[in-house]
């Protein structure tokens, strides 16, 4: 199978079976979602097990009673879940806000707690679009160096060759992609542990999440 090297260099070899002393990505047979392996890719599904969990985690935050919360999200109108969040939802910002003056949406039990919520967990689904990107990033900057051929060889093999061209840029594009990724992460994190740690408790009207305020040095209230 296709085995892509640190050193961005690839050849045709066997599955590698337990850890290797080197790096590599594989890329396995077949057009599955998950064709690429690398050791410590398992990193992965633990974190992604972490923000699941983390989803529940959130709901217990604003709703002790986990059952009450399940018998009132049957009740929510599918904006409450979808607005803002879902690329599906044709419902605007200024019709959102419209429909949060409605009466009958208003009167349903824990209403702007329920918006609350959905607006928390935004966080959590972002962390987990976003290491997709991070590991979309990082797969294919192995896969692409590979293409890049020198049009020189080095006297000295331990001399370093300076190559620009649409190709390169666009590889150095991947690696800025990749740690923007990994600060949206870091940002995302420090907001979901501002609403666990100071969590909102009055819900009369719809609120903004506190990690939006400005928290620089400044007490959340």
């Amino acid at each position: 199978m296709k085995t892509f090297f640190q050193d961005g260099t690839s050849k045709e070899e066997f599955y590698f079976l337990g850890e290797q002393p080197f790096f590599y990505i594989q890329e396995l047979d077949g057009n599955m979602p998950d064709r690429f392996v690398y050791q410590g890719d398992s990193i992965k599904y633990k974190l992604d097990n972490e923000l699941v969990a983390l989803y529940d985690k959130l709901r217990d935050l604003f709703f002790s009673n986990t059952e009450q919360y399940y018998a009132e999200l049957s009740l929510m109108p599918i904006f409450v879940q979808s607005a803002g969040q879902d690329s599906e939802c044709a419902l605007s910002a200024e019709q959102f806000q419209q429909y949060l003056q409605i009466e009958k949406f208003q009167n349903i039990p824990n209403f702007y707690r329920h918006l609350y919520l959905v607006d928390c967990q935004y966080y959590v689904g972002t962390i987990q679009n976003l290491l997709i990107g991070m590991e979309d990033a990082f797969i294919n900057y192995y896969l692409r160096i590979t293409l890049v051929r020198p049009d020189a060889t080095p006297d000295n093999p331990n001399d370093a060759l300076s190559i620009i061209s649409p190709e390169v840029i666009s590889i150095s594009g991947l690696i800025e992609n990749y740690f923007i990724k990994a600060y949206s992460i870091l940002d995302m994190l420090c907001k979901i542990a501002l609403e666990m740690e100071q969590p909102q408790n009055s819900f009369e009207t719809y609120k903004k999440q506190k990690a939006l305020k400005p928290y620089g040095g400044q007490e959340l209230t």
